[in-house]
């Protein structure tokens, strides 16, 4: 893929959730200014109960999302603007409240890897530190939930399926057996996986196997895994910024080339589907 093929973006964010900036027009004006045609505003999605509320809109802020959406739709000519929520697998309420979303006007939801259940019900956070005795169970316990998310039908596409690499200081055998798990099952379900800019945007992280500095995510032996099962790819910049609509993009098309990545660019989007 070369810089200007890089026509749709599916993971952008909103001033709702409280930790970004900008509204629909505000992405869209940026989007044209890139080269890009086709933008989905997919902000952190709230539940009825507003759990985990110190890093998504509340959920009294969803219909305000929802018409502002309607509003600025046909505001910025020469881009198609599409509504999204990024979703995390919140089992007690999906696949109902999914049902729910796509039935008020929401075009496609991303599923959100930002946590993960572990074999006894444990809710761990992929951002929190793990210890490493402890790192290859939870690899594992990782690319289940992961593999259980794709095959629920809910996601569009798999938002930075590679967080395994914020909690894991090596690339570990089991890193590799739960990330050909992903990639296996995103292949045969269909379900595209990101390759996320704005990782490369966080605190880099000393690999324990390396000694390297290195990013937590996109992390290159993942997407080298990912590559040889077949899995369809995917590059959004997940802007919290306008400004931050094309962030990091060369770094995503050069790790492509370094796993002999050709990212799959989608237009479309019909049922929950990104499509051609």
């Amino acid at each position: 893929m070369n810089r200007s093929d890089f026509t749709a973006n599916w993971h952008t964010h909103n001033f709702r959730c409280r930790h970004a900036r900008g509204d629909f027009a505000d992405y869209a004006r940026a989007a044209i200014d890139a080269g890009i045609t086709v933008l989905g505003v997919s902000d952190h999605c709230p539940t009825p109960d507003d759990r985990d509320i110190g890093v998504r809109m509340f959920h009294s802020d969803l219909l305000g999302y929802i018409d502002g959406f309607r509003a600025s739709r046909d505001a910025v000519p020469g881009v198609n603007l599409h509504l999204g929520v990024e979703l995390e697998h919140y089992r007690d309420i999906l696949p109902a409240y999914a049902e729910e979303l796509l039935s008020r006007g929401v075009e496609y939801i991303a599923g959100a890897t930002h946590f993960f259940m572990s074999r006894d019900g444990e809710k761990l956070s992929a951002w929190n530190e793990i210890a490493e005795s402890e790192q290859p169970r939870r690899a594992l316990e990782y690319g289940d939930f992961v593999v259980e998310m794709i095959e629920s039908g809910i996601y569009a596409f798999i938002a930075h399926p590679d967080l395994i690499g914020c909690f894991c200081d090596r690339w570990l055998p089991e890193c590799e057996q739960a990330t050909r798990k992903i990639a296996a099952t995103a292949r045969d379900c269909g379900i595209p996986l990101e390759i996320n800019t704005s990782g490369y945007n966080k605190p880099l992280k000393v690999d324990a196997g390396t000694g390297e500095r290195r990013a937590q995510y996109p992390w290159e032996p993942f997407w080298k895994a990912v590559a040889e099962e077949g899995a369809t790819l995917i590059i959004n910049s997940d802007a919290h910024l306008p400004e931050s609509i094309v962030q990091r993009l060369d770094d995503a098309l050069a790790l492509c080339d370094r796993c002999g990545i050709e990212p799959a660019v989608f237009p479309k989007v019909s049922n929950n589907r990104l499509c051609c």
